[in-house]
């Protein structure tokens, strides 16, 4: 279980307006000068926090904005495949998820091998999405499962990004992309973001092994 952090809500009867924030930080966001605090909860992420106070105002149930992934550079850039987080599968270390996926397309073969020697893993997606070396006749029976072995391996087997990962709480995650409509969401809503489904139950698995959940 996470560290919990305290919020406080704020009210204010002359702008009928709400604050909420975490405790001791009103100040910094300048409220209405009658306005008091009237509710304090502890959660361990703000989307709990968030979805408590909800509760506790009658509101409607609180849905958290989902959050877009993509570029390795961009913000959450450490979902993306792409990301240089080195995993071990399979008795050997692939540079990134990436690798290891792609190359599980030609298994035992000298181009799996080659593409796990790749420093790149934008090489390492051209070598795999080439079609001049013969694909597995069971691909698409398997993809998904080499894909979440890839995706537990990289959460669990890197503490910082377990954290990350469990620090979204209970917002959707969506590869954000026009050039994937199967693995990312085809940038309109399309697609069917597979990865990010796949991100999220590995989440709840993360949750449900977290001590104290």
């Amino acid at each position: 279980m996470g560290e919990l952090t305290q919020y406080e809500l704020w009210h204010s009867e002359e702008e009928s307006s709400y604050l909420f924030c975490e405790a001791g930080r009103s100040h910094e966001y300048l409220p209405a000068p009658d306005a008091r605090c009237i509710w304090t909860v502890e959660a361990t992420s703000w989307e709990a926090a968030q979805a408590r106070k909800h509760a506790y105002l009658g509101w409607e149930a609180y849905r958290p904005m989902a959050i877009n992934f993509y570029k390795v550079s961009a913000p959450y850039g450490w979902m993306s495949n792409f990301a240089p987080y080195p995993i071990e599968l399979e008795g050997k270390v692939w540079p990134t998820s990436e690798h290891y996926f792609q190359a599980s397309k030609f298994p035992g073969s000298d181009h799996a091998e080659a593409i796990r020697r790749q420093r790149s893993p934008m090489i390492a997606a051209r070598m795999g999405r080439s079609r001049q070396h013969p694909l597995r006749a069971d691909w698409e029976d398997v993809k998904e499962t080499i894909m979440r072995a890839a995706v537990v391996a990289k959460f669990t087997q890197h503490a910082d990004l377990r954290a990350l990962l469990l620090e979204t709480g209970d917002a959707p995650l969506v590869e954000h992309t026009a050039s994937d409509s199967y693995w990312a969401d085809g940038g309109d809503g399309s697609g069917q973001n597979r990865l990010g489904v796949i991100l999220m139950d590995v989440r709840q698995q993360l949750r449900s092994l977290s001590p104290g959940s």
